[in-house]
């Protein structure tokens, strides 16, 4: 900024680092508007790279910090709900400024630290407000993303939406169908894992749930359970979402089908998979021998979170959670196996003891071995172990172990 002041160009903060600034939160991303164009940018700075030449962005590395540095500009008529058909470059920064989606997000600051605010934003943050800059509707119409940001930018910051802002939202919410599922996929995933509670009624109330979930009547009822499943646990965005399907009584395929159709990573299809079968435990009702079997599912690391997860489903009162975590407390302490790898005897010798050809049939052995360690129905000692084996053996022999 100061470079580019020193050769007569205006330069300052924009967007999210500002707002952040302004609330007292950690900025994550440093953007800077400026009125020079931007082969001038590139000219100045030989670490500049063309990152968005069509809109008048490049990309300067401050040391290891990446700053996205846009020239101040108008937006012709958007195309596709998503971007504008062309931009045109200005020398006032608060024609930048009046482009921009919501009112916090609109203001700049500039190299003595002083705040410019054309549209209000800082009066917003203080009533702690999404409102957008000018017509709702138009700011929407432009580009349908800001439908779901709004919800977002409300759950992550506590914030409320503004009347207009509202309505304008819930009638923008079918215009998404033009938005590609993976962007709206990376704003759900910072959504859930902020104030829940905080757009419970619009996600419901806008159709926003029903459209991106598949599933119509959605309550307000099991969406406000939700959000107090989400106050009670970890931010974690698989976990959420798997609660959100329980609660709304969607089934295994149909949460398989519907993150696959969000175009989620793998990572997160599994992972909300698994959160949502953990979901079906009710560990104050489990006996000794269904709590060493989940523990030995879950994972020695997460055994807390999950069973806080399941709690939190039920909805148990402080009293049954505090028995529930005593009793996990016990679990672990007396937890016969977490891995595998802690068998006293490897799985590949047991299986050579019990005359098993590798394949299928190691697999087979390996459950039956841990299930029967876990319920208590054989001690993990070599001797116990290697006696199992040989049963197991002979078991197969006699074709009984499909009923052992």
């Amino acid at each position: 900024m100061d470079r580019l002041a020193e050769d007569g160009w205006e330069a300052v903060f924009v967007g999210g680092c500002v707002r952040d600034l302004v609330l007292g939160r950690a900025v994550r991303d440093v953007d800077v508007a400026t009125a020079a164009p931007p082969e001038e940018v590139l000219k100045r700075f030989q670490s500049a790279v063309p990152t968005g030449l069509p809109f008048g962005t490049v990309t300067v590395l401050v040391g290891a910090v990446p700053v996205e540095v846009t020239t101040y500009r108008r937006e012709g008529p958007y195309r596709d709900l998503r971007r504008p058909g062309h931009v045109v470059f200005t020398s006032r920064l608060e024609e930048d400024l009046a482009r921009r989606d919501f009112t916090i997000n609109a203001m700049a600051l500039d190299a003595s630290w002083n705040l410019i605010d054309p549209f209000g934003g800082l009066r917003d943050a203080a009533a702690r407000r999404i409102a957008a800059v000018g017509d709702p509707r138009a700011r929407l119409a432009e580009d349908a993303l800001r439908t779901i940001r709004a919800l977002r930018l409300a759950a992550e910051l506590s914030f409320d939406l503004d009347g207009d802002t509202r309505s304008a939202l819930y009638d923008s919410v079918p215009k998404l169908n033009h938005i590609a599922s993976e962007r709206i996929f990376q704003e759900w995933k910072r959504l859930v894992c902020g104030d829940v509670g905080r757009v419970a009624g619009d996600l419901v109330d806008s159709g926003f749930l029903a459209w991106w979930t598949g599933l119509a009547g959605i309550s307000r009822e099991s969406v406000r359970r939700w959000a107090e499943v989400c106050r009670r646990t970890a931010p974690s965005a698989p976990g959420r979402t798997a609660a959100l399907f329980r609660l709304v009584g969607a089934g295994r395929e149909w949460v398989r089908k519907a993150v696959v159709r969000w175009r989620a990573d793998r990572g997160f299809q599994r992972a909300v998979e698994w959160w949502w079968e953990i979901g079906q435990w009710d560990p104050s009702a489990a006996p000794p021998a269904e709590w060493a079997t989940q523990l030995f599912r879950i994972g020695k690391g997460r055994a807390k979170e999950a069973v806080l997860f399941c709690a939190a489903l039920r909805g148990y009162g402080p009293e049954e959670l505090r028995r529930c975590l005593d009793r996990l407390a016990e679990a672990e302490r007396v937890q016969p196996l977490w891995t595998e790898k802690e068998l006293a005897v490897p799985p590949p010798e047991l299986c050579l003891a019990a005359g098993l050809s590798p394949g299928p049939e190691w697999g087979r052995f390996y459950r039956r071995v841990t299930a029967a360690v876990l319920e208590g129905r054989v001690a993990n000692t070599p001797e116990a172990l290697y006696e199992f084996a040989r049963w197991y053996a002979g078991a197969v022999r006699d074709g009984r172990e499909e009923g052992t």
